[in-house]
């Protein structure tokens, strides 16, 4: 990435590029790692993030649930990173999808709106 690149990129206030897509931190840490280092073992990411191979299975697990690794089908388990354009893609998909389902959600309640035009619980007269 270039300097101009880093410039304009989207980031949180903790520098990362993938929180508005949904990654938590550790997600987002592995998924970087598994670029720089294709095919590795989970032992292998582990060593790298400095974590357990328990807590590095379920976060690569995490990530294969939303599309940014695959498993091999080797003997020895591996897991590769899925193409960031494709993988960011499919989580800016998912993430429209729930945000309009949250928008229909809030459009169910506006159409509950108490007699009076009000929401939530009535006003006595003192207030």
């Amino acid at each position: 990435m270039t300097p101009a690149e880093k410039r304009s990129a989207p980031v949180d206030a903790g520098g990362r590029l993938l929180a508005a897509v949904g990654l938590s931190e550790a997600e987002e840490r592995a998924y970087l790692v598994l670029l720089e280092h294709p095919m590795a073992t989970v032992a292998e990411v582990a060593d790298l993030l400095g974590k357990t191979p328990r807590w590095t299975s379920t976060l690569l697990a995490a990530l294969e649930a939303k599309g940014m690794v695959t498993r091999s089908l080797d003997d020895e388990v591996r897991f590769e990173p899925a193409p960031p354009e494709a993988a960011v893609e499919a989580l800016i998909a998912r993430r429209q999808r729930e945000l309009s389902q949250a928008l229909r959600h809030a459009k169910s309640l506006a159409a509950r709106k108490r007699p009076g035009g009000g929401f939530g619980r009535p006003r006595s007269p003192a207030e």
